[in-house]
């Protein structure tokens, strides 16, 4: 998306759980060396990212970078600066953060309280599970208070010329919602889902919208044969979870 979009300023990206949206994200900005400022939605959802580098005894870890950690042998983690406020380091072999930090992680709930700080590094912006879930209690003014903080970092980047590009993914849950409903996306993804479609850019707000679908990275034989599928067969949950509708 990023290479045949070079102009988008926002990718909007939803799907089913599990084709590796994050993954990729995070594996694109660390091979590139770029900067990246990934947004969670609350202080608890950042500080439970850290728990597993904070404190290794408890062996949980739970930061986006364990499975790419796994698989390149890589040794990144987050590390907490302050409530709901924390950065990704290279650590080395005693447990101790290496360098500068490769990408920032904050809370939407603490975007206002690094207003005033130098964010010109950033080369994206990436807020992930922008749809919560049912079950999450979501502020009415979160979709006005992320668009504030991406001004906050655009204009530094502005003045030097810097493109700064908005990722955003989630798992299918609701199209209707407050992030979606302050950049005025609703209407796009119904009529995207209505005609079936895959990809939209709107090239006069330079904004592409993704539906990654079950024809694009179809489900494999092992998550098909599942007990959890065939629980859950012809319910609507299984059409969010499974095929990302």
């Amino acid at each position: 998306d990023l290479a045949t979009y070079p102009d988008a300023g926002m990718f909007v990206i939803w799907s089913r759980r599990g084709p590796g949206k994050t993954y990729s994200f995070l594996r694109y900005c660390t091979d590139c060396e770029f900067f990246f400022i990934y947004v969670k939605r609350t202080n608890d959802d950042v500080d439970l990212i850290c728990t597993g580098a904070d404190n290794p005894d408890l062996k949980a870890d739970l930061d986006p970078f364990v499975p790419l950690n796994r698989d390149f042998g890589w040794n990144i983690k987050p590390k907490l600066i302050k409530k709901g406020i924390a950065a990704f380091y290279e650590f080395d072999e005693e447990g101790k953060p290496v360098g500068a930090p490769i990408g920032m992680l904050i809370s939407l709930s603490r975007v206002k309280s690094v207003k005033g700080m130098d964010l010109s590094r950033a080369r994206f912006i990436c807020f992930d599970e922008f749809i919560p879930q049912a079950t999450e209690i979501v502020r009415r003014n979160e979709g006005e208070a992320f668009a504030d903080f991406i001004m906050t970092v655009m204009r530094d980047k502005a003045k030097r010329h810097q493109k700064l590009q908005i990722v955003l993914f989630a798992n299918a849950e609701d199209i209707s919602t407050p992030i979606t409903n302050a950049f005025d996306l609703v209407d796009d993804m119904a009529d995207m889902s209505f005609k079936k479609l895959s990809h939209y850019y709107n090239r006069e707000r330079r904004i592409l919208l993704h539906h990654i679908t079950q024809a694009e990275i179809p489900l494999s034989d092992e998550e098909l044969h599942s007990d959890m599928f065939c629980m859950m067969k012809g319910t609507a949950w299984a059409q969010k979870a499974f095929f990302g509708d």
